[in-house]
């Protein structure tokens, strides 16, 4: 059983609970995860959040007449790329987006999470219980940053797209 921190079950009988269990869930999540301890302060690499990049990548992303299946725009001196497939549907990519020896901490909590097996009609796969209850530093980190202003406004200038902010479910698969 992985060490979260404050684990607390809603249960959707619960009489105390006054909305929907599925809200009042979400909305006790929430709390518990905003008293946790606050952990190192994560960012993107800072060529993605150039004017450069931003808006060029937002320029082909939005562009619904996109001639070539494939877009990619690439910084010339580290791994920096972003790539947009247009077909069947606009989808991008952001390569090398966050610090490797961020990720290799977040690969070494990750692993030593409880995994469940999932299925479903089209395929069978692994996954964690929701993170938001995660206390490990890597993982509320990822989860602090993924929910943040910065994240959520790049996403937002980048794909032309107004995002709602709050709560973020989040789970490894």
């Amino acid at each position: 059983m992985p060490e979260n921190v404050n684990q607390q079950k809603v249960s959707d009988d619960d009489p105390t609970l006054g909305v929907s269990a599925p809200s009042a869930e979400k909305r006790a999540r929430s709390s518990i995860a905003a008293s946790l301890p606050s952990t190192q302060t994560l960012g993107i690499n800072q060529w993605y959040l150039s004017d450069e990049f931003t808006d060029a990548y937002c320029k082909a992303f939005t562009n619904t007449d996109l001639e070539e299946p494939l877009f990619s725009i690439k910084h010339e001196q580290n791994d920096c790329e972003g790539i947009i497939i247009s077909s069947p549907f606009h989808t991008g990519k952001l390569r090398s987006i966050l610090p490797k020896e961020f990720l290799y901490g977040l690969k070494k909590e990750l692993s030593e999470l409880n995994w469940h097996e999932r299925l479903n009609d089209l395929y069978w796969f692994h996954q964690t219980d929701d993170l938001a209850l995660n206390g490990k530093q890597h993982i509320k980190a990822l989860r602090d940053y993924l929910s943040g202003e910065e994240f959520v406004g790049f996403l937002e200038r980048i794909t032309g797209t107004e995002l709602a902010r709050g709560y973020l479910d989040l789970a490894a698969q």
